[in-house]
């Protein structure tokens, strides 16, 4: 038997068992990875992101005509039988829609997408962006509405489903006429936008820019991703997204996005898709306050626990703050904190107690003797 626990995500989706499980094949099984996850928390978010992965790829072939998918399907084995001369076995499993098995299981093995050292070495392999013409060219059977900006100019969209993008200076978005009839609300932008997404669980919201692919439920944020900017960012507002790099591998996968390192960002954190195709986790510039309640302007503070102070911020902007708390205890703060960003909040703070801050992986790391 496989052990699970040693398993990231990719593990978990090349495991037959679990996609099948995932795909409703195995019902019998579902008292298992209940049982499992209750007892491995820890893995609780790897299996959901795996799950969401699959989901993802599966539902890429659920809007394509019958014929489309067989082709589609026939070109990702041929990508797959001239790198190594081995077609992938693909189960027939019954009330599961073929092509949806199909799809999964040749884009899983076919194009390599959870085994890097199965991509092709050759330049002309060498996975790239998929660009803003590719990606609207993939709306099929109808002509996409395409709405765009000038100079200077803002633009406030509402689509069919209720969501609402304000377009910024010089950018577009494209999406298809009968966007909310679709089991997945997709729009491909070109520039900079502020998307606030109606919420519904059942058709998730993906926005396609230069590269990434955000998926939402319903939620808000900003996507930057102009077309002479080698870095993607993807700020939140508010409600959690997933955001995935999205690239093409080869000359069979001009309609297939590999979505890959996929990074979940909560209120004040924001990803940059960076010119050497790494996603870089961080928070946002200036971080908004979330819950006003929790600190009011002009704050005031005497004699406080500094561990008070960073759990009121840390309520206040939803943000991580790492500290030794043992070092930290005995630490009193007296201030006055006005309306500064965070940052600038948490800098007078450090310089109060001698401390020092970084800023990783979206949260901030106090460093420092503390008091004694």
């Amino acid at each position: 038997m496989n052990d699970y626990q040693q398993f990231d995500a990719l593990d978990f989706m090349q495991d037959p068992a679990f996609r099948d499980w995932v795909a409703g094949q195995s019902p019998g099984e579902d008292a298992f990875w209940e049982a499992w996850l209750v007892d491995h928390p820890e893995k609780t978010e790897v299996v959901q992101q795996a799950k969401e992965w699959l989901s993802t790829i599966w539902s890429e072939f659920d809007e394509l005509p019958e014929h489309e998918r067989t082709d589609r399907i026939l070109q990702l084995k041929e990508a797959r039988s001239e790198r190594d001369n081995s077609l992938p076995t693909v189960r027939w499993l019954g009330s599961w829609n073929w092509w949806s098995a199909a799809a999964g299981v040749a884009l899983v093995i076919g194009l390599g997408w959870l085994t890097y050292a199965n991509l092709p070495t050759s330049t002309s392999a060498k996975p790239r962006r998929i660009s803003y013409q590719q990606a609207v060219a993939t709306i099929a059977n109808v002509k996409p509405i395409e709405i765009s900006t000038k100079a200077g100019q803002i633009r406030r969209v509402v689509l069919p489903d209720g969501s609402v993008i304000t377009l910024s200076s010089q950018s577009r978005i494209s999406y298809a006429p009968n966007l909310n009839k679709t089991k997945q609300r997709r729009v491909y932008l070109l520039g900079e936008a502020f998307f606030d997404i109606a919420r519904n669980p059942d058709k998730p919201f993906l926005v396609y820019a230069n590269g990434l692919v955000t998926k939402v439920l319903g939620t808000s944020f900003i996507v930057k991703a102009y077309e002479n900017t080698p870095s993607v960012t993807v700020q939140v507002r508010s409600g959690r997204v997933s955001v995935f790099s999205s690239v093409q591998v080869g000359k069979a996968a001009a309609l297939f996005n590999q979505l890959t390192n996929g990074i979940v960002l909560t209120p004040n954190q924001q990803v940059v898709l960076t010119p050497e195709e790494k996603l870089v986790k961080s928070i946002v510039p200036k971080p908004a306050l979330l819950n006003p309640e929790k600190v009011s302007l002009g704050s005031v503070y005497t004699d406080a626990p500094l561990s008070q102070i960073f759990a009121r911020l840390e309520a206040s902007y939803g943000i991580d703050i790492v500290y030794d708390e043992a070092a930290f205890r005995e630490c009193l703060l007296t201030a006055r904190l006005y309306d500064e960003p965070l940052l600038d909040q948490i800098s007078l703070i450090c310089k109060s107690v001698d401390a020092t801050y970084t800023v990783a992986d979206a949260r901030i790391v106090i460093s420092g003797n503390g008091c004694q």
